[in-house]
């Protein structure tokens, strides 16, 4: 609530999720629509390709711990 009143009071925010099944269950999605928060979800198999965290940063830890 802090953050939306310094950053977009009024406006909807956005929040993406894979395709973990918690993320699906309804009383996710009622608590997002009460929150004036809409969804989206990425694929299955496309979280690499569309989350930028994904790309720079968990890539680099995942590479040291498998040994890239």
């Amino acid at each position: 609530d802090k953050v939306r009143e310094r950053t977009c009071a009024g406006q909807p925010a956005l929040c993406i999720f894979d395709t973990f099944a918690a993320h699906k269950t309804e009383s996710v999605k009622t608590k997002l629509r009460e929150m004036y928060v809409k969804h989206g979800f990425i694929p299955p198999g496309y979280t690499g390709e569309l989350q930028s965290l994904e790309l720079n940063f968990n890539d680099y830890y995942k590479r040291k711990r498998s040994g890239r």
